[in-house]
């Protein structure tokens, strides 16, 4: 991780360096409201523990000793710099605990656990006067706040059930709910009648944009929105009501680090309330993220810093196909611009379809060594996953999750059915949640794809909690998918789940499924138990079982280069495509 003056791009200063510090990988980090500071989180090995780390800007020199890390971390900066909030939740064994601390930064400040509700994540008022905590996996709300100079705890009646996500100004909450609107709308909400919608303020209401989250910067909020899957920024006086688009590059996906944000998986931006500005990274399928900043008083749009090595002959397309059930489902085509499309063409899906995350067209270095070798890469937008909102996501959850799939099986359907490819030249790959989508896909349709990447998936959805090894991933399982002790809950999971639905095929794609031996998430056993019914049913085929060691869920290792190739050349290999050729 670098840092530099702005304006000069020559003064790089190394704040984190993989290479010297062997074992350890930076998984996010928060820079201060005044960029002296920035708290990263470093992972030690394939845990997904590790240290935060507090490292002076100018200096590149840690501030204080560090404290605890884990990827469900959330931080939350002071106004004025001078220390920041943050939660954690520590693994030990089968359980896990929840905290939230302040860290006072100087000679002597040091982490001081906080006594408010566990399982919880703090967000800082935007005059640093109140902390808000606020609780939950797919709908989050507002527990209660902490006055900061009393150290008093205010609970607040919030409608579990209700979204409700947002920062404290003043004596009011702004937060994005979908409450009376499937794709968001902002509110302003008096502290005291949190739980009653009826009081609340309408600032922004719906409209075609599904809203992911809000950023507070003075008196104005900046929202972070998806139409059509896309990212898009608006920023909204809260005095006038006035709404202006930032002119950001638009295809693609706005974050803050180059992907969503722990979590949640929302697309946030890093705000300045010294300078009124935010700065953000955007991401296309074609273009490596870049980062930008953009003055909130005068409108102003500057170039930070980015990848040069996009791909200029690179083009995106959305089409359309229609579900079982005539839902139409959309998916982003990119490919090269040159290639010739009267004839069919690899074709790679890659495939998500859940826990309420858009698979928002994105950078990804996989994808483009595939497009620059003539193939074209499909982010289908399937139900379950974020991209319109809240009933787009309740559309493929729980006991409606067959639609995650039979939309899947529409857009590749509806691929072969154009021209686009053939099945001797589709392959599928998902990753996590991801990963069950295309364990499912090779099960159940062995006559739609050549081949198929499953990728730390979970394979065994009638026993996965019995086994889990992370009781936060698997309270979040159970909400998005149903409770296997359930009886009328089992019954529908048996008709999807991977390992229960191998059958025979004439011929079935090769398959390749892949996890990590330290995954508390998603454990090796269920990629070992899928490959091993896939063997059993189909003995002729291939069926491939990679298990990576010193790997957790995304962590661990290198880096991820090093498994993406692995797949890819699997792919490649069997669509026939050779690495560079066009």
């Amino acid at each position: 991780m670098w840092a530099r003056d702005v304006g000069d791009r020559a003064a790089r200063r190394c704040l984190f360096d993989p290479v010297r510090a062997p074992g350890r990988s930076l998984r996010e980090f928060w820079p201060s409201p005044n960029g002296l500071l920035v708290a990263l989180g470093v992972l030690q090995g394939s845990s997904e523990a590790g240290e935060l780390v507090v490292v002076d800007v100018v200096t590149g020199q840690p501030v204080g000793a560090p404290a605890l890390f884990t990827t469900m971390t959330r931080v939350s900066w002071l106004p004025d710099s001078s220390g920041f909030f943050f939660s954690g939740v520590a693994f030990e064994g089968p359980e896990t605990c929840g905290a939230i601390y302040r860290w006072p930064l100087g000679p002597d400040g040091r982490p001081e656990l906080v006594p408010v509700p566990m399982d919880a994540y703090p967000v800082v008022s935007v005059d640093g006067a109140r902390v808000l905590v606020t609780a939950g996996i797919h709908r989050l709300r507002p527990m209660g706040y902490l006055e900061r100079t009393t150290g008093e705890w205010v609970s607040l009646a919030a409608d579990p059930d209700a979204h409700l996500d947002g920062v404290i100004v003043g004596d009011r909450l702004v937060a994005v709910t979908t409450v009376g609107a499937d794709r968001g709308r902002i509110v302003e909400v008096d502290l005291d009648t949190v739980g009653d919608p009826g009081t609340w303020r309408e600032l922004v209401p719906e409209t075609e944009a599904a809203l992911r989250a809000i950023t507070v910067v003075g008196r104005r909020v900046v929202s972070s929105e998806l139409v059509e899957g896309c990212g898009r920024l608006r920023v909204v006086d809260l005095e006038t009501g006035e709404a202006v688009l930032v002119p950001a590059p638009a295809g693609g996906v706005i974050a803050t680090s180059g992907a969503s944000a722990p979590l949640i998986g929302v697309p946030t931006v890093r705000a300045s309330t010294e300078h009124a500005e935010i700065t953000f990274l955007t991401s296309g399928p074609a273009t490596p993220p870049r980062a930008y900043r953009y003055d909130l008083a005068a409108g102003g749009l500057d170039v930070l810093d980015g990848d040069a090595s996009e791909l200029p002959e690179a083009m995106s397309e959305t089409l359309v196909a229609v579900s079982a059930d005539g839902t139409p489902v959309p998916c982003v085509l990119t490919f090269l611009a040159a290639s010739d499309r009267s004839v069919p063409r690899p074709t790679l899906v890659l495939a998500y379809g859940g826990f309420n995350l858009p698979n928002t067209p994105r950078y990804q270095l996989g994808a483009a060594a595939f497009i620059l070798s003539g193939g074209i890469v499909a982010h289908p937008m399937l139900r379950g996953g974020g991209e319109y909102g809240r009933a787009w996501w309740e559309a493929g959850r729980r006991r409606h999750k067959q639609h995650t799939f039979d939309d899947l099986f529409a857009v590749c359907e509806h691929l072969v059915e154009r021209g686009t490819t053939t099945r001797h030249l589709l392959a599928l790959q998902g990753g996590s949640n991801g990963g069950i989508t295309a364990a499912v896909a090779a099960a159940r349709r062995p006559d739609l794809f050549r081949a198929v990447v499953a990728t730390a998936p979970l394979t065994d959805l009638l026993r996965h909690h019995l086994a889990a090894r992370s009781a936060v991933t698997s309270v979040a399982t159970l909400a998005e998918f149903g409770d296997p002790d359930d009886p009328s809950d089992a019954a529908i999971l048996r008709t999807w789940s991977p390992v229960h639905n191998v059958e025979p095929a004439d011929a079935p794609p090769a398959v390749l499924v892949a996890a990590a031996e330290d995954d508390v998430r998603t454990p090796p056993w269920h990629a070992r138990k899928l490959v091993a019914c896939l063997q059993q049913q189909r003995p002729t085929a291939t069926a491939l079982l990679r298990i990576w060691r010193n790997y957790g869920h995304g962590t661990g290792g290198g880096g991820t280069n090093e498994r993406t190739a692995e797949w890819l050349g699997f792919v490649m290999s069997e669509l026939g495509v050779v690495p560079g050729h066009r």
